[in-house]
């Protein structure tokens, strides 16, 4: 790379491939333009920083970038990646965490009773409020005691699988 600047700007192209913004095609042409490299290089580059944006956004710490990289890497080199992804680590786990797919998270919840109606059997009513939208279940007894074992097995598996 020629520049600090270069080392910056392509890890920016490839955090724009990461989210989603950029294509993968457009992100090695931008790191080619920005470094003056040929398209397999370009290519080569573009999936080791993909590789180590990625890793070092998800454990959060610059501090790992050294355990990510070879031995032999120029120190030089590891240390402005070091700087130029401290510099930036906060910003990009912030994008990358608006570009991320994730189910809707549960806000509140509440249930209620429902045996005021003789002409059918009691039944459960639970009031879901997500992050998207706000839903009721009414659930009879057969239904809600297959969704307590249910629940049931799944606390069991976690609960062997954190000891």
């Amino acid at each position: 790379a020629s520049s600090k600047q270069s080392v910056a700007q392509c890890c920016h192209h490839v955090l724009g491939l990461i989210e989603g913004s950029n294509t993968w095609l457009a992100t090695i042409d931008n790191i080619c333009k920005e470094v003056n490299i040929g398209v397999e290089e370009g290519g080569e580059l573009c999936a080791a920083l993909e590789a180590l944006v990625g890793k070092v956004v998800y454990k959060g710490t610059a501090s790992c970038i050294k355990d990510l990289l070879p031995d032999d890497f120029h120190p030089n080199l590891r240390d402005l990646l070091t700087k130029v992804i401290s510099s930036n680590l906060d910003e990009w786990k912030t994008r990358m965490l608006q570009y991320q797919v994730s189910f809707p998270k549960l806000l509140n919840f509440d249930w209620r009773l429902e045996k005021d109606n003789p002409s059918r059997a009691p039944s459960c009513v639970v009031n879901f409020e997500t992050s998207d939208k706000t839903m009721e279940v009414d659930m009879s007894r057969e239904t809600l005691d297959t969704m307590l074992g249910s629940l049931s097995k799944i606390r069991d598996q976690i609960s062997s699988i954190a000891k």
